[in-house]
């Protein structure tokens, strides 16, 4: 397999028309788009750490229809996210979903003083 068509975020597969590629699934995200631009969106009351950066979210940005298709096209920093929200002060962090990977994972991502401090839920 060539160094280009190996991938991390895929897992060391080729990329093909299905998530991960630009293929199909971003064609269906055009129509999600227009979909997205009928809807109105509100600054935020609270700070929101935004995944694709691992920083504070601008108040402004997450009004926008593209910023929210990107958190589906684009990849995520996860460990620069729940870091930003443990220096932010987070103690607390609740996962909504099925099954609680994320929490488990997030306690992976601080240290031990943090981690102490903080519940997982």
């Amino acid at each position: 397999m060539t160094p280009e068509k190996h991938d991390m975020a895929t897992g060391g597969r080729e990329r093909g028309s299905g998530f991960g590629s630009k293929g199909g699934i971003f064609r269906g995200l055009q129509t999600e788009k227009r979909g997205l631009d009928k809807l109105t969106f509100h600054r935020p009351r609270i700070p929101i750490i935004c995944n694709l950066t691992g920083a504070r979210a601008q108040r402004d940005e997450l009004c926008s229809p593209s910023y929210w298709l990107d958190q589906v096209r684009q990849g995520v920093r996860f460990l620069a996210g729940v870091r930003a929200l443990a220096d932010e002060g987070a103690t607390s962090y609740l996962e909504l979903g099925p099954h609680g990977v994320l929490c488990a994972l997030a306690e992976s991502c601080l240290d031990g003083e943090a981690r102490a401090r903080s519940r997982f839920v």
